[in-house]
Parts: C-alpha cells; sequence; structure tokens
C-alpha cells in the first residue's frame, strides 16, 4: 500500500463564485503531500469559469451542460486519477488537516468509507454550531442510518473501489443523493463507515444554498429513498429487513428530547408555556451561578 496515496478532491459547484475561491483555496491548502483538485461547472452562469482560470494548472477544471449535483460529482469520479475521492460543495472549507486526518482514520479503522464532525458557518465564515460525530459499530450505524441522514457529504472521503461496488450517485435525484447513496452502500453492500470526531470541515449555511431550495421536498425524497432500500431489502437479505424494522435507534437523543419538549409546550395554553419557559429560564441560570 502507498504510504501516501493520490486523493481527488472533487469540487461540484454552479452558480457559486461567491465562496468558489475560498473552497478552492482550502483544497489547495492542505498539508497532505500527494492530491489533486477537479472543479466540476454544472453549466454556470456567473464568473466560475474566469475564477478557475485564475489557478492555472493548479486543478482541473471541467465544464458541462447543468444536470445536478449528483451528475457533477459522477463526471468528476469518471475523470479522476486518485485512489480515494473527496467531496467538497463550493460553499464549503476544508481545514488544512483534512485529508491527513481522514486517510489516518482510515488506516486505523480499516474502513474504505471515512467521514467527520464538522463546523457549521454563515455567509461571513462566523461559526455559529458544530457537530461531533459518534463512534458507532456497523449495526448500530445502519439502525440509525434507515430514520436519519448521518455524517456531510463534504466531510466524507471513499475508496474508489467502493463506487465499483455499489455505482455512482443517482442523477434522476436533485437533493439528497448523499443519502441515497449512503443507503445502498451501507444496507445493500454492506460497507462500512467509520467516524472521525477531528474536525476537517466548514459547512457553509446559507439562503442560496441547495439544500434550502429544495428543504419542503426532504421528508418526500428521505421517505421514497428508506421505502425504495427496505423493499430492496425484503427481497435480496429478508433478516437484515427483519433486524433494521425491528432496530431503529434515533440519532439524536439530545435533539429528540427538545423536540418533543417545544411539541408538548405548543399543546398547553400560552401563559401557562410562558410561565413554564421563564421558571426553567431561572432554574438553568441558578444552576450556572454555581457551577
Amino acid at each position: 500500500m502507498t504510504k501516501y496515496p493520490l486523493i481527488s478532491i472533487v469540487i461540484p459547484t454552479y452558480n457559486r463564485a461567491a465562496y468558489l475561491r475560498q473552497a478552492i483555496d482550502s483544497a489547495l491548502g492542505q498539508d497532505y503531500p500527494n492530491f489533486e483538485v477537479i472543479v466540476v461547472d454544472d453549466g454556470s452562469t456567473d464568473e466560475t469559469p474566469q475564477i478557475c482560470s485564475e489557478y492555472g494548472d493548479k486543478i482541473r477544471y471541467i465544464r458541462k451542460k447543468n444536470g445536478g449535483t449528483a451528475s457533477a460529482l459522477n463526471c468528476g469520479i469518471r475523470n479522476m486519477k486518485g485512489e480515494w475521492f473527496k467531496w467538497l460543495s463550493s460553499d464549503d472549507v476544508l481545514e488544512p488537516h483534512a485529508l491527513s486526518s481522514l486517510l489516518r482514520c482510515s488506516n486505523i479503522t480499516k474502513s474504505r468509507i471515512v467521514y467527520s464532525s464538522y463546523k457549521v458557518i454563515d455567509q461571513n465564515n462566523k461559526v455559529i454550531s458544530s457537530w461531533t460525530e459518534i463512534k458507532r459499530s456497523h449495526e448500530e450505524f445502519l439502525s440509525v442510518l434507515i430514520k436519519y441522514h448521518i455524517g456531510n457529504g463534504s466531510s466524507i472521503l471513499i475508496h474508489k473501489s467502493c463506487f465499483i461496488e455499489v455505482g455512482l450517485f443517482d442523477e434522476k435525484l436533485r437533493v439528497a443523493e448523499d443519502y441515497d447513496w449512503w443507503l445502498r452502500a451501507a444496507a445493500l453492500h454492506n460497507i462500512r463507515f467509520s467516524a472521525c470526531q477531528a474536525f476537517t470541515l466548514n459547512y457553509r449555511v446559507h439562503v442560496q444554498a441547495l439544500t434550502y431550495s429544495y428543504k419542503p421536498q426532504h421528508p418526500r425524497y428521505n421517505y421514497f429513498m428508506r421505502n425504495r432500500l427496505l423493499r430492496q431489502l425484503k427481497s435480496k437479505n429478508p433478516r437484515l429487513y427483519k433486524w433494521l424494522k425491528k432496530h431503529r435507534y434515533p440519532y439524536n437523543l439530545k435533539g429528540l428530547t427538545v423536540y418533543v419538549r417545544r411539541k408538548l409546550f405548543s399543546l398547553l395554553p400560552s401563559q401557562v408555556g410562558r410561565n413554564l419557559f421563564k421558571i426553567k429560564k431561572e432554574i438553568d441560570a441558578h444552576k450556572n451561578s454555581r457551577q
């Protein structure tokens, strides 16, 4: 095995000129010694071609007709020279140690797919939250994945052999193409995903993001993909199908608790709810003052 295998960083982009330079610079600024950067322009109508031309031969620039994120990712995969595939959305930012941290985790866990913790930033690069990924067994990962999308597409590192087994991203999907691929890889092909707890990514949220455009449709997409997978499993792997139907664990117990609490509060008369919320704030403030 090569000590420093070639890693292909694929940046699919569509009209993200405002953030593209920062994404490319973060890819080029890796402390890992052996990588290539491929920018797949999915038919942008802004300054994307001009920005990419500024980098010369530091990057490989591929322009194609607009077809969605999945088609841009697949174009990058077909053209990459690396042994490993690293996805980076064009409005996100990699930490300098991203590639080295993910590959180190892969070597330790012997996994062909690794995903990491990440920070959430706004349009001005201000960190507004973070998400720490939890290490799970393959069975635990599956039991959660069947109900919730685990991980972040831009935080993931995938060995190219996985695409030979699983296939490419589904180009019919205009959103959640990563969730669909995760389900197929983990459940149908029994490929293990390993969590790297290092923060390798700054994930940007902004109103122009694709996930905002399709947000109302997310539940419908996820419901469709989960049920499609379960139908496939029912015939191909009845034992796993029955196990998954029985074991479905919540991804984030704390988040679930907050959701249930808010739901219960919404059922109370408004004045009662406000009084209870006021009492809770006073209790929390008292606890903090004693720490």
